[in-house]
């Protein structure tokens, strides 16, 4: 009797419903009738054509681990995300052992691997998951371990970590190093999630997020590649940051050379030392220098808050004259800090925020409901690709809210080189070579902190200063 096809089982729930289409559309069975409907899907929500690109890209690379012969798997075409074309038949061996007849065991790690943030891992042969690929060393902030089957491991020392494995780190604060036994290290800070795979030859798929990478030499003919929604990055051996977001992958390279393949059209570039470039569907896929580190920075609210800033409310009303917007603390959300309220900037790893000067300044145009404690935080890392965090630089001053001036508006100015770092004993201010990422507003409680403008200058009075602002 011939073979039956495969029938799509009936799911109420509409994520289920997407997963098992999308299973079935990489194992080649969908029809037209299924197609349109995963065609109508995509059009319709950004998350869920974010969401197939992961996995596309993580079922390429574990194609590879498994056919290492297999350099350029298939893809879908190349108009998508917005119209499928149904596959006639599948273009390598069907996957018999896939998510989707993996049944309810399967669907609830889905489930379980959702909860934090991230596209599951597809199936993984057993012979291949228990390939040891290297270690994961914690650093700072949540470190978890999400191995294929969704059990989740929180990460206190050094662990060992299997092909399949995906190793994520959290928000504010969140750092950790995948560390291979060639020496080749993965840097991974803030909220950022890799899957790994392949021993010989080294594969990952960075779903989001920010790795420093330095890479030893590889094989000859067997590069380390790391895959993202827009990019794939091939390493033989060198230096660089890749910061990884649904629709962009921006690759620096400090020490040696990398090429970028650019998901969408295929186009690639070679980029050498002291480059870097930002691979985009609706740009130039250009190499151009490393911008340096400005001497000067600001944030203010007049467009709304930043995209990527990390913690914060608008606020519209209130304000300075002339003021359009500004930024509102709001609850802590990290374990065990539930009762601070804060106000985070973009953490900027990658890129850093601006210059440590002797005679750099903070500015900050505030005002508190509930005037007390508010403590300032500029924190930093080391140089390079493997730099890690140095340390929380620390400014917290009775000046910020003494004598009490409940919803009055005021600027301070902060001398750089008056924090010190906090935790610690050292007198040390903020060094030349040390690169700040990330500033915190933090207090105990709702202080009914807001802000409407934080900058850094070069030159200013020397000492703190406080003035009232009309």
């Amino acid at each position: 009797m011939a073979d039956q096809p495969d029938m799509v089982p009936h799911c109420d729930d509409p994520l289920e419903r997407f997963l098992v289409l999308v299973v079935r559309y990489f194992d080649g069975d969908l029809d037209k009738t299924e197609t349109a409907e995963l065609n109508a899907l995509l059009r319709a929500d950004p998350e869920c054509r974010r969401l197939f690109a992961e996995y596309g890209t993580r079922s390429c690379l574990v194609r590879e681990t498994v056919d290492p012969e297999r350099q350029q798997p298939g893809l879908p075409p190349a108009e998508l995300p917005c119209s499928l074309a149904a596959p006639s038949a599948p273009t390598g061996p069907r996957r018999k052992r896939s998510l989707l007849v993996a049944g309810a065991a399967g669907l609830l790690a889905v489930a379980a691997t959702l909860a934090f943030g991230f596209w599951p891992p597809p199936h993984v042969p057993e012979e291949i998951r228990v390939a040891v690929v290297g270690a994961v060393e914690p650093g700072s902030g949540d470190v978890r371990v999400i191995s294929p089957d969704g059990q989740v491991r929180v990460v206190a020392a050094r662990t060992e970590i299997r092909a399949g494995d995906t190793v994520r780190t959290g928000p504010l604060h969140g750092s950790a190093a995948v560390v291979y036994p060639d020496g080749t290290r993965l840097t991974l800070v803030g909220d950022t999630a890799v899957t790994c795979s392949g021993t010989d030859r080294k594969s990952v798929v960075v779903h989001q997020g920010t790795v420093g990478a330095s890479v030893r030499p590889q094989p000859e003919g067997s590069p380390m590649v790391l895959a993202t929604p827009a990019a794939r990055v091939e390493v033989r051996g060198t230096e660089f940051y890749c910061q990884a977001s649904p629709d962009h992958t921006d690759v620096s390279v400090t020490r040696g050379s990398v090429r970028v393949v650019r998901t969408s059209d295929g186009k690639a570039v070679e980029v050498p030392e002291g480059k870097r470039v930002l691979a985009e569907a609706q740009a130039n896929l250009a190499v151009e220098d490393i911008p340096r580190l400005l001497d000067t920075w600001e944030l203010d609210f007049e467009q709304g808050l930043p995209a990527n800033l990390h913690r914060g409310r608008f606020v519209a009303e209130g304000l300075p004259r002339g003021s359009k917007g500004g930024v509102a603390a709001v609850r802590a959300t990290r374990r065990g800090e539930e009762g601070l309220f804060e106000i985070a900037s973009p953490e900027m790893w990658q890129r850093g925020l601006f210059a440590f000067h002797p005679d750099s300044h903070l500015h900050v145009t505030y005002k508190m409901d509930r005037p007390d404690w508010v403590n300032v935080f500029i924190c930093a890392r080391s140089a390079g690709p493997n730099g890690s965090h140095v340390g929380n630089y620390l400014f917290r001053d009775p000046g910020l809210y003494t004598p009490p001036r409940p919803g009055r508006w005021q600027t301070v100015s902060i001398p750089l080189a008056k924090l010190r770092r906090a935790g610690t004993t050292s007198n040390a201010a903020p060094g030349s070579d040390e690169v700040p990422y990330l500033v915190i507003f933090s207090s105990q409680g709702d202080r009914g902190l807001v802000l409407d403008r934080v900058w850094v200058t070069r030159g200013g009075p020397g000492v703190v200063q406080y003035k009232d602002v009309e």
